[in-house]
């Protein structure tokens, strides 16, 4: 844990849960029965840091001593090596115990099912380094075939994102295996997100029928209905409504149905995916037994962590750094970006294809670079594959792009471009983000992440 930490590749969570395994085989099902009650699994395509982050403050303001991934470090050893090192910590000074943990999509069946998690939270799901994962029906069967019945006395829910027809399968499943099933989503998309542009795969139902929708919202998310089985979205057990997306933040309105409950609240984050995450983190802790004021408090006291929509300040320049590793992610920023006056933003795509980011980066002809046109002072590409950006950003029409393989070096020629008060938004893959993190932690004198 402490040689990766010194290195800057991570916070040695792995490596720690990697020797747990060889000591202690069932360490899983210890982990789960030490967390029980409160212990909730999040995955899903995108969103899993930023809700699993925001789930974890709201069960630390209800008093639980919660333990965490909440770097990402989200295989199994990732969370088995996160409880070791809470063990260290004060997870474990007195009060009750909660669990919250992000989970890799292919890695949840084997963790629900030694684990036994109270609640496991379902965002989204879309294409996603097709060469490690394979396609997504594949992870959406193995999510459907872990769910299985509660056993006497314990507690399980699944909170479904209602507006993704892909996700449709685990409200089923859930509801024939007599689990609790509460779905969110969206009442309607803002208007000034309406024209966006996305490239989407056709929807197919599970009787084989292409889906229609009455109103996308976001990609392939949205009002969703077969015309032929008669399949169709629920109407979510907790809706949110995007009242504005600005600079700063994007303010929500959020009703819990069940309980007649209202509150609007306010996110650091830009774009329709932190209104997402927010609505699943609320179904969460409505399934958790917690009012939306304990939510309120602790969203309304949240910042962005690691990597997503973080902000720091160099002189009186601003540096914002995006995680992005799908078309839908980055779509999904670029929305966030548009909405954001063009002349004060700087922008610094950066793309590896290592592992973790996925070796196949031909996703990125998938992502709608064309919206940024006109959008931007200053536009720069590196990374190992930054020729590639290059490439994409010129098909794109995109103008007066700069191409630097060193990303320090990047990272500097664009501050050394702008003006006070302006925002250089760095746009990265994974294990760029990880360098990017480390080099802004030095030039703004901020305590790396892991300390």
């Amino acid at each position: 844990m402490l040689i990766s930490r010194l290195t800057g590749r991570g916070g040695g969570l792995a490596v720690s849960g990697l020797i747990a395994e060889v000591i202690a085989p069932d360490i899983y099902q210890h982990v789960g029965s030490t967390l029980k009650p409160d212990l909730v699994f999040v995955t899903g395509t995108n969103g899993k840091t930023s809700t699993t982050n925001l789930i974890s403050e709201i069960l630390a303001a209800k008093g639980a001593k919660v333990v965490s991934n909440h770097s990402g470090a989200n295989i199994a050893r990732g969370i088995s090596g996160a409880y070791i090192s809470s063990l260290f910590g004060s997870a474990f000074g007195g009060g009750a115990r909660a669990g919250v943990f992000e989970v890799d999509e292919a890695v949840v069946p084997q963790l629900a099912t030694a684990m036994r998690p109270s609640v496991q939270v379902f965002l989204n799901l879309s294409r996603d380094q097709l060469d490690r994962y394979g396609e997504i029906d594949r992870i959406l069967d193995n999510w459907v075939k872990s769910i299985t019945k509660a056993r006497p006395g314990e507690e399980q829910a699944l909170v479904v994102n209602a507006d993704d027809p892909r996700l449709f399968p685990l409200v089923e499943g859930g509801n024939q295996s007599e689990v609790d099933v509460i779905t969110f989503g969206l009442e309607e998309q803002p208007s000034f997100w309406k024209d966006f542009d996305y490239a989407t795969d056709r929807e197919f139902c599970v009787c084989g029928t292409i889906v229609e929708y009455r109103e996308r919202f976001s990609g392939h998310l949205g009002d969703w209905f077969c015309s032929s089985c008669g399949r169709h979205r629920t109407r979510p057990d907790v809706t949110g409504r995007i009242l504005e997306s600005s600079q700063a933040g994007t303010t929500v309105e959020v009703s819990v149905r069940p309980v007649s409950e209202m509150r609007v609240f306010y996110v650091p984050q830009l774009g329709e995916y932190p209104a997402y995450n927010l609505l699943a983190a609320a179904a969460a802790a409505f399934k958790l037994d917690i009012n939306l004021d304990v939510v309120e408090g602790s969203v309304n006291q949240a910042k962005a962590k690691f990597g997503r929509q973080e902000q720091f300040h160099y002189d009186d320049k601003v540096i914002r750094i995006w995680l992005a590793k799908n078309p839908r992610g980055l779509d999904e920023i670029f929305k966030a970006l548009i909405v954001k006056e063009a002349k004060r933003q700087h922008l610094l795509f950066v793309l590896n294809s290592d592992v973790q980011d996925g070796k196949d980066v031909s996703w990125i002809y998938d992502a709608n670079f064309e919206s940024l046109r006109g959008r931007y002072r200053s536009l720069a590409v590196s990374g190992f594959r930054a020729s590639d950006l290059s490439l994409r950003a010129t098909v794109a029409g995109l103008e007066n792009i700069e191409t630097c393989d060193d990303i320090g070096g990047a990272m500097r020629a664009s501050l050394d471009a702008m003006d006070g008060g302006e925002y250089l938004e760095i746009i990265a893959s994974y294990t760029a983000m990880l360098e990017i993190r480390s080099i802004v932690a030095k030039l703004t004198d901020t305590a790396p992440f892991w300390k």
